[in-house]
């Protein structure tokens, strides 16, 4: 075995790192008020913080609640501090987050409540650990209950973590924190992209805004009388024949991206002629349970009764996706045993805006689909991101890779 590493109850370690408890490194464990408190609360006054505020590293104080300075004294054993970690216990037990600087005067309720002593551990590292792979792990090893599994204050006392010397504690929390934040910028932006987005389908697909070089008043038409519409079917399930490799078979589940090239199901040849084959480049909307869901074919293949697909086309093909996509089918549809439904009729009669040319139409489309490529491109950084911070989290937090 490398010098430079020991074997711990963890398994493989830093030779100068220790496997201890949290409650040998804190100053205070304890829990937030537990019971029925909404008598309690009050329009303003001490925040008092939930499971709900708090997330993986931070706090969400959207839905804050506040109790008088008057509970806050009673319930002073749970009065938070800047720098104790807040664990959720219910829920998603083990979610942990550090009190920051700023939040003010504030109390815990259902919350376990750790006061790391710093000069033994540094609570940026404990709440990093606590929502890594590493740290959920050991969460679900330790806790009790049956159905509603609940993280108490001996169970997080008792947890066991690596622990690097101090000064690396602080330095592993640094570059995992810089990870973080830039997953949380990547975010901003996508949420910033979303909101354009947004604003354009609104605005273009209303003709309040007009691109550049377009003019003259827009149309009303039907869907029928833009496209010919052709309902799938779902081919007998106790036909063990008709199931199995060779033919895609789309269902609403799997209508999940803009171009879709996957179903959970396929049917055989022996089905498939049975049926109408929808075409690589058809547009697909659903119709029953969960209206208005939209993608295009990515290759030849057969869906469910609960899709149409939408051919021969007179209009735009992106521009008739974007448009259905906010559309109002509450409009057309109209109640079913097991839901909200459309149906032929109601299909063919559903009202589409139209700019006056095609070329209009098509500028639109293609404004919107760049912005749906920017955001699909964010995405892949921030699923990249997310992966190289789960690995760097794996490294740093068993001490395979060390920093100074």
């Amino acid at each position: 075995m490398n010098a430079a590493y020991k074997q711990s109850d963890l398994g493989l370690i830093p030779s100068d790192w220790t496997v201890t408890t949290i409650a040998a490194l804190a100053e205070k464990i304890t829990v937030g008020f537990v019971g029925t408190m909404a008598h309690l609360f009050t329009p303003h006054g001490i925040r008092l913080l939930r499971g709900q505020n708090v997330l993986p590293n931070k706090l969400d104080l959207r839905e804050t609640k506040f109790i008088s300075p008057e509970t806050h004294k009673l319930w002073s054993k749970s009065a938070l501090r800047p720098g104790d970690v807040v664990l959720v216990r219910v829920g998603y037990p083990g979610t942990a987050c550090v009190i920051p600087d700023d939040v003010g005067p504030a109390n815990a309720a259902s919350l376990v409540v750790v006061r790391p002593d710093p000069k033994k551990l540094s609570a940026r590292y404990l709440s990093l650990f606590m929502n890594s792979d590493l740290g959920r792990r050991r969460v679900q090893s330790y806790l009790v209950g049956g159905a509603q599994q609940v993280l108490n204050t001996a169970t997080a006392g008792n947890l066991t973590l690596p622990l690097p010397p101090r000064r690396e504690q602080e330095a592993i929390a640094e570059a995992l924190s810089d990870t973080d934040a830039l997953i949380e910028s990547i975010e901003h932006v996508i949420a910033k992209k979303r909101h354009i987005k947004q604003g354009a389908l609104q605005d273009l697909l209303s003709a309040r805004r007009r691109l550049p070089g377009f003019s003259g008043d827009w149309a009303l038409s039907t869907l029928g009388e833009i496209a010919v519409i052709e309902i799938g079917r779902t081919p007998p399930r106790l036909n063990a024949a008709y199931w199995g490799a060779g033919h895609k078979w789309l269902s609403i589940a799997d209508m999940t991206a803009k171009v879709v090239y996957e179903s959970k199901e396929e049917i055989t040849e022996l089905a498939a002629a049975t049926m109408r084959r929808v075409r690589k480049g058809t547009l697909l909307m659903s119709f029953k349970l969960t209206i208005g869901r939209l993608c295009f074919a990515g290759l030849d293949l057969y869906t469910n009764e609960a899709i149409c697909s939408l051919s021969n086309l007179k209009v735009s093909a992106e521009y008739l996706y974007y448009i259905l996509s906010i559309t109002d089918f509450s409009l057309s549809g109209s109640q079913a045993a097991k839901g909200y439904t459309l149906n032929s009729e109601s299909l063919h009669c559903l009202n589409v805006p139209l700019p006056p040319t095609r070329s209009e139409q098509e500028a639109i489309a293609a404004l919107l689909s760049d912005l749906d490529s920017e955001i699909e491109t964010l995405e892949a950084r921030l699923e990249k991101t997310r992966r190289i911070k789960l690995g760097m989290a794996q490294a740093l937090l068993t001490g395979r890779v060390r920093v100074a």
